[in-house]
């Protein structure tokens, strides 16, 4: 948690310092900072969901291969008998 925030002090200052010197007042160069923080960050969860999609479904499709190929050797009959 502390390594997050040492790495969000430098991403809002460098979207609040900007605003403030164009003129913003504090408090609404702050929220501009905090707010692309908060921003990047449900960006990056997203990214991360979206990568794990294509992985799951690849999961489901080998367990359900597995399946069915275990149910198709389990219903033939043994060879001699």
């Amino acid at each position: 948690a502390m390594g997050i925030g040492v790495q969000n002090f430098p991403e809002g200052a460098a979207v609040a310092l900007p605003l403030r010197q164009e003129g913003f007042y504090r408090r609404r160069a702050f929220a501009g900072g905090v707010l692309s923080t908060l921003a990047c960050h449900l960006v990056f969860a997203k990214a991360i969901w979206l990568n794990l999609l294509p992985l799951g479904i690849v999961l489901v499709r080998l367990v359900h291969a597995d399946l069915t190929e275990e149910k198709g050797l389990l219903s033939q009959k043994p060879a001699g008998h």
